[in-house]
Formats: C-alpha cells, structure tokens, sequence
C-alpha cells in the first residue's frame, strides 16, 4: 500500500499519497498528492531565502524542464557566501537544499554528494528522519536601485538563457527554426516553425518583432505571447522594470486567479495558462513568466524547490510540504541571478516579503535611499506574536480558531464596516492599498463562493501579512498588522 492511502471498502473515496518528495518536473496538472503542512526540513540560516533544488533551463512547447548539456555557469560578482544547515525531517529528496548557487556539501556522518543537472547536488544517501547537511553557497545580494541601472544585455550574449525550442523563439524574439514548414504551421512537437534559415527581425526587441507579424504568425499561440512580451517590454531597456511589469501583469487585478484545482494539461499548458483559464499555481505562473520574459530579451530560468517556510524562534525555518514552490531567476550583468516570485501571496507556499527586490520598502526598510541603505529585517517572534499569532515549529496552529483572512482584510480598510459587506464592496479600498492586497482578496472570496465544503483557511494573518508587505513593504505591514483589532462588525465574506 502507498504511504499515506487508506485501504477502503468499495465505493469510498480513497486518500492521495502523503508528499514525501519533491518531484522538480513540471506537470502543470492536479496535484496528485496531499499536502498537510507536515514539515519536510529544518534549515538553519541567517537569513530567509527561496531553498532551490534545481534549476529549469530548457522551455519546449509544453514547458520547462532540466537542461542536461553542461555547459559553464554564469558568473555572479555581486554573490556572497552563505552557510547554512538543513535536518532532514519528512522529505526524503536526495536533492541538496541551498538558498543560492552549491559550492560546497557537508554531509553528518559520511557519504557525501555528487554534481546533478540543473545546478543541483545530491547527496548519496537516501535521507531519513534527523540527517543533517550543511552546505555552502553564493548568493546574490542587490537592491532594487542597483538592479534598476542594468540594461537588457546583447542577445547574442546569452542566447542559451533567452531561447525558446522548439520554434526557436530566440532573444527577443528572433525565430529561428529548425526546419519544417512554413511559418504559421503546426510541426510534429506542437509548436511553430519556420524554415530553416528564417529570422523574423533580425534580433530585434519583441516590441519591434510585434508589430510586424503576419495575421498568420499573430494568431498562434506564440504569436499571441510575443505581442504581449512585445507590449510589456515596449518603451524601457531596463531589465528590473521589464521584470516589474510582467510581474504586475500576472499578479495585478483580476487578470489571473490562483488555484491548485486545475484540469490535466493540454499539449501547451503555458500558453492555455496566458491566453484560456488564466487559473493555476507556481507552475504556471513561474512558467509563463519566464516565457515571457525570454521573449522580451531577458535571460531568465525557472527554479523548483521550497519557499522559506515558516519562521521559527531560534534562527530555523520549518519548510513544509505546502511550501513546495516554483519562482523565476533573471540575470543581471554584473550582479548574477536574483530571484523573482511572479506567484500570487494567496497561495500556501510561505515566501519571506523582505526576498520581493520590487517591493522597496522591503530593501530600503522604507526609506527612499539607494543602494546604501539597511534591509529592514523584523524579527519573526515579534512580528507574529504582536498580534497573537505565533507560528511555531513542530505544532499547527488550529485552523477552526483562525480569524478568517476576509476578517483581517477588512480591517485594514479605514473606517466602519459593516455586517453584511462583501469583500467585492471593499474592493475599491483594497485596491488603494495594492494590487497584491486586492488580488489575495479576490481569491478569497472566490474560494469561499467555489464549493460548500471548501477547507478551512490556512495560517490567515501570515498571508495578509505577505501581501500587504508585497505592496507597502515589510516595515509598514508589520505596523499595519500590529496596529490592527476588531472593531465591531464585519464583513461575511
């Protein structure tokens, strides 16, 4: 029997498998295992990160996956070294758990680790309950004011981390084929071809490329998608502000919703994502970001691995099974990969707001300065125990004794509200305060509306607070929270 299934009598509804591994390929189908907030690691470090396992190089029609030609890594002035120690809890990966680029693995008790593809590590033993590693890693450091000066590099430069196969949709929309039909044509693999020595704009941005597809070429999906990237793009050479707006296209308003409720994948799940059901989890919107970003000429990969989980009282992260995630890392000259999550504040995934470089109270600790000014980093404990609402590890918080995350976003809304409002009346207030506020409280309401038997709402105060952090910086979310308490009555949804 599979661990976490129950054998049934006929006609019962039988339980999914329990996770216990991280799989880094990308379906971008239903989730076929269940995900309880048990733990997975314990990562000690001095600072929160995304834990990266693996990185996704390679897009073909259907998505992203491993590249497995090696090939030599970029190069990262602007990384430090990092070093940090994970426990093995309920995971039983042998993939490495690092917050940047492996330089180093440390295994307790012996025998160690070999290279894997995608920048991974392994170590060589299956882990159990209480194994212990330390690695070593580099990891990028930069603000937002330092980002903001790069420009999109040459595109013959990185033409490995801007391409797009098969299709060939290269920097910035260059198409290069690898033969089959004319352009337009549907090819064996499901993507779209040219001949084989046909470039469609000689290298230029998509912005330019856009404008002069034809009304064959316009209509497919990849014509749809380098008109957008073209849209997105138009106007800037900078790469932290392209980033910026593809960001804010995916994450903005009521464009796209978030949902681990998705049907099996058709032949091109990205691009059904952009342009059909605009509904999906990390998988698809770290995916379509990074289309989308290639597209417009910006060297960008997917990551799989773990958010930073939840913060404990002694320096640890307790990283759970419903903080398997995906993210996007873009490359800056002179700076290396910096991470990026395009991926709505809704989902369980628990991402630190002080990793958002767009969000610049977040680097700046709200202050205007530049490159030279201090992160703000509130302590966890005091954050979350301000208001009541300690996350430890090694114990769930009961959800049935949650203030429900419509509650808590109704009270960042000034003045009185009152008992029959809807989280669609506050809309326009929610909107004032930003579009990851707004968005998280679109979700919420639509799951409240979707099913009868929709499960209870998970850590509700933490996701507010990462959304309201997305949008005015950690420092004033943390004061926001703190200041907030009920005050009469409020809204039902």
């Amino acid at each position: 029997m599979v661990e976490g299934q129950l054998e049934l009598v006929p006609g019962q509804r039988r339980l999914s498998p329990s996770f216990s591994r991280l799989d880094t390929t990308q379906s971008y189908g239903p989730l076929n295992d269940r995900r309880t907030g048990a733990a997975m690691l314990e990562i000690t470090a001095d600072e929160p990160a995304l834990w990266r396992m693996q990185v996704l190089e390679r897009f073909d029609t259907r998505g992203w996956g491993v590249e497995s030609d090696p090939h030599e890594d970029l190069p990262q002035p602007a990384a430090v070294p990092v070093t940090t120690s994970v426990e093995v809890r309920g995971l039983r990966n042998r993939l490495v758990a690092s917050p940047g680029r492996i330089t180093g693995v440390d295994v307790e008790g012996g025998g160690g680790d070999y290279p894997d593809a995608g920048e991974a590590r392994q170590v060589r033993r299956r882990p159990n309950t209480g194994d212990r590693y330390s690695v070593q890693s580099e990891v990028v450091r930069a603000t937002a004011a330092q980002l903001a000066t790069v420009e999109v590099p040459p595109l013959e430069d990185y033409q490995r981390y801007t391409q797009i196969w098969p299709g060939q949709f290269v920097a910035g929309g260059r198409y290069s084929g690898y033969g089959g039909d004319a352009i337009g044509r549907r090819g064996d693999a499901g993507g779209y071809r040219g001949d084989r020595r046909r470039d469609l704009g000689d290298g230029r941005p998509a912005a330019e490329l856009a404008d002069g597809l034809s009304p064959q070429m316009a209509q497919t999906p990849w014509g749809k998608a380098l008109r957008l990237a073209g849209r997105l793009s138009s106007g800037t050479t900078s790469e932290l502000e392209i980033v910026r707006r593809v960001q804010h296209y995916l994450l903005g308003g009521d464009r796209f919703r978030y949902t681990t409720d998705v049907p099996e994948p058709g032949a091109q799940p990205l691009f059904d994502f952009l342009f059909k059901t605009h509904a999906g989890y990390c998988q698809q919107f770290a995916g379509a970001a990074a289309l989308l970003l290639r597209m417009a000429g910006v060297p960008t990969r997917v990551v799989a691995g773990f958010a930073t989980g939840v913060p404990g009282d002694d320096g640890a992260y307790e990283v759970r099974d419903e903080d398997a995630h995906a993210w996007i890392e873009v490359y800056f000259p002179g700076f290396g990969w910096v991470p990026f999550n395009p991926t709505p504040a809704s989902a369980e995934a628990v991402v630190d707001p002080t990793l958002d470089v767009l969000a610049p109270e977040a680097a700046t600790g709200g202050t205007s300065g530049g490159s030279g000014t201090i992160l703000l980093v509130v302590p966890a404990a005091l954050l979350l125990g301000g208001t009541g609402f300690v996350l430890r590890r090694r114990r769930r918080v009961a959800t049935g004794t949650a203030v429900p995350v419509g509650e808590l976003l109704a009270r960042l809304v000034p003045g009185p509200v009152g008992p029959a409002t809807t989280l669609s009346a506050l809309r326009p207030e929610l909107e004032r305060i930003g579009p990851t506020v707004a968005a998280l409280a679109a979700d919420t309401e639509r799951a409240r509306f979707a099913a009868a038997d929709a499960p209870p709402e998970r850590h509700p105060h933490l996701r507010v607070w990462r959304a309201l952090g997305r949008d005015v910086g950690v420092g004033r979310a943390t004061v926001r929270m703190l200041r907030t308490a009920p005050r009469g009555p409020r809204p039902i949804a």
